[in-house]
């Protein structure tokens, strides 16, 4: 979310802050952070580098990219609609 309080209309804070809110709400994985925490799993034994990668890796990659170019869009095409 670096892009976002440059991208966000002028009540940056509330688009930030409500953006944020709804991923931590809806309990959605980050690719970069939640790895940290899966490979712990996966030294420690409780979860096997197959499962790490078709169970955690590979879906949640896929989701955030996703997630991400919808967001952008979206917050791209709210900034210009008016301009089209």
């Amino acid at each position: 979310m670096v892009w976002l309080p440059t991208a966000a209309a002028p009540p940056r804070f509330l688009v930030v802050t409500a953006l944020a809110y709804l991923v931590g709400i809806a309990d959605f994985s980050h690719v970069i952070a939640g790895s940290v925490e899966v490979f712990f799993a996966v030294i420690y034994g409780s979860v096997s580098a197959a499962g790490y990668l078709a169970n955690f890796l590979v879906p949640v990659f896929l989701g955030n990219t996703v997630g991400g170019v919808v967001l952008v869009a979206l917050v791209n095409h709210a900034q210009t609609r008016r301009e089209l």
